[in-house]
């Protein structure tokens, strides 16, 4: 008897019993059966053989969810905070129970038809999961936000609007606003809210603000982000802030421009090692970040993979441990900060510089407004940058949207077009014209160094090692920007000091000088040609 009354209890307290839903609802005391009558039904689908046909119809059902398709995983979005998760077969299983009820139809005892839900198998979650029919039907999620940012509103590109928050079928982009900023905005405010802002901040044009080339590329570069959905696929310049010593706000800059969108930017090394300079772009490509903050930067910057990721829609790596290769849609910013950089000519060229001179010592100067480290990121702050922003893009496509009147930059004519023009359009210079203190580093290192190494010699022919050049070269400190930060310092010179062979320039005494290279039993030479100064009277011919 009572082994009889156990296996009775076990019965009734099971907590996946057959009858489940008949089990009183905590809070009325109704019945779930009756419960679930009251709320709308979920659409059904028979677990049948032909799994093409299933996932199809599955994504479908799903095509209103929170599930999205980004890049090539299937991921979910919370609306109220817009985290993204990984989607996988073994979490699946249970979340697309709140979409679809999966089952089979059978008829009951009285001969009646009826749909039996049931969970899903592991193994049927990740076919679906992994088939084409369904990755058709699911919508494609290209960038996430927690702040209302603008896209264009016609083909014309004349029109901007701001997208809404969920997600957004035209850009496939999914707002989820952690707060809301004033759209209406005056631009005259606007425009003096940046000048108060940034008044005591060391540009090498000085404080006049509305005539600081430097401080319009930092403008540029608060609306590269902020504009960002207006500028995809379309190769954009780095911004480099470049200080002539520490204190100087390069850092602090750097993080102004790209905290209202982004918050919290989070910094990278730059490796000299151009292996690692692709790994840490690639890793960026990958997981699809916006922007690259590369803080800090000392020496020479002249990467080929960086220069190379600038002027590129797309990059193609190598999938580790595989022969296959990725492509790879590129988005980024690129954001580098350093004291006493320079750059390579190619860099240069893709880069707008922000330059900031401190005559006194930078850390001991006065600031009568000290902005804090964590001051940028604050979301009131966020909001009344992006507010100013918005005000002055604003009266930009009021005004019909004009491009920049300055000469755009090669290979970058969409982007300088637009951001240019957005800058003039708010009464600044523009932050396309040429710094006037700019003059390409690496000409000038390596005529120096010729000037250097013919120095000591009188006229004739001279003949000179490689490891003789190196020394000089590390001597007047130009050997990491001839070489170009490459850890092989003899192989990067032989191949760049090529281009050389032939040039005649003056040496500090005015003597001509002729630079070639000569093979020898005993190894390669380079020979400096000294010849005498011309006479006046053939110069002034």
């Amino acid at each position: 008897m009572k082994k009889k009354e156990n296996k009775e209890k076990s019965k009734t307290s099971s907590p996946i019993s057959k009858d489940w839903k008949d089990l009183p609802d905590k809070e009325s005391g109704k019945s779930k059966r009756n419960k679930e009558l009251s709320k709308p039904t979920k659409p059904e689908l028979a677990i049948g053989k032909v799994v093409s046909l299933m996932a199809e119809v599955c994504g479908r059902f799903l095509r209103a969810s929170d599930l999205y398709l980004k890049r090539d995983s299937l991921v979910t979005v919370d609306p109220k905070t817009a985290e993204i998760r990984s989607m996988d077969a073994v979490r699946f299983v249970s979340w697309v129970e709140k979409y679809v009820d999966f089952g089979r139809y059978v008829k009951s005892k009285e001969g009646k038809q009826f749909f039996a839900a049931n969970s899903i198998s592991v193994e049927l979650a990740g076919k679906l999961l992994s088939s084409d029919q369904f990755r058709e039907q699911v919508r494609v999620l290209n960038s996430c936000h927690d702040v209302v940012l603008p896209a264009w509103a016609n083909e014309a590109q004349t029109k901007v609007r701001l997208l809404p928050p969920g997600y957004d079928d035209e850009t496939g982009v999914f707002t989820a606003p952690m707060f809301e900023y004033d759209t209406n905005l005056d631009p005259n405010a606007a425009f003096h809210y940046l000048c108060e802002i940034y008044r005591e901040f060391p540009f090498a044009e000085g404080r006049n603000l509305r005539d600081c080339r430097s401080f319009s590329v930092h403008l540029a570069a608060h609306f590269a982000a902020y504009c960002r959905l207006m500028l995809l696929d379309n190769p954009r310049l780095a911004f480099v802030y470049l200080a002539n010593q520490q204190g100087g706000g390069k850092s602090l800059l750097g993080k102004m421009a790209l905290a209202p969108v982004f918050g919290s930017p989070a910094t990278s090394s730059l490796s000299k090692r151009e292996e690692e300079v692709e790994k840490s772009i690639r890793a960026l490509l990958k997981s699809g970040e916006p922007f690259a903050f590369f803080d800090n930067y000392k020496g020479f910057l002249g990467s080929a993979e960086l220069e190379g990721l600038l002027t590129s829609k797309d990059r193609i790596s190598r999938v580790l441990g595989t022969p296959e290769n990725s492509r790879d849609r590129n988005n980024l910013i690129v954001v580098v900060t350093g004291n006493g950089v320079t750059l390579s000519p190619d860099m240069k060229r893709r880069s707008l510089i922000c330059d900031l001179f401190c005559a006194e010592n930078a850390v001991e100067r006065k600031i009568e407004n000290p902005i804090e480290d964590s001051w940028p990121t604050r979301p009131e702050i966020r909001a009344q940058f992006l507010a100013v922003l918005w005000s002055l893009l604003n009266e930009w496509q009021e005004a019909g949207a004009p491009r920049a009147k300055e000469k755009l930059i090669p290979s970058f004519e969409h982007f300088s077009g637009i951001i240019g023009g957005i800058i003039e359009g708010a009464r600044f210079a523009s932050p396309l014209t040429t710094p006037a203190t700019q003059v390409d580093e690496v000409t000038a290192a390596w005529e120096l160094l010729f000037q250097k190494l013919a120095e000591p010699f009188p006229l004739g022919e001279h003949q000179l090692t490689v490891d003789e050049v190196i020394e000089k070269a590390n001597e007047i400190g130009v050997l990491e920007i001839l070489t170009g930060g490459a850890k092989d310092e003899r192989k990067s010179i032989g191949l760049r000091i090529k281009r050389w062979k032939g040039r005649v320039f003056r040496d500090a005494l005015g003597r001509k000088v002729t630079f070639s290279k000569r093979r020898h039993n005993i190894g390669v030479r380079y020979t400096l040609t000294i010849e005498g100064a011309e006479p006046a009277q053939a110069k002034a011919a």
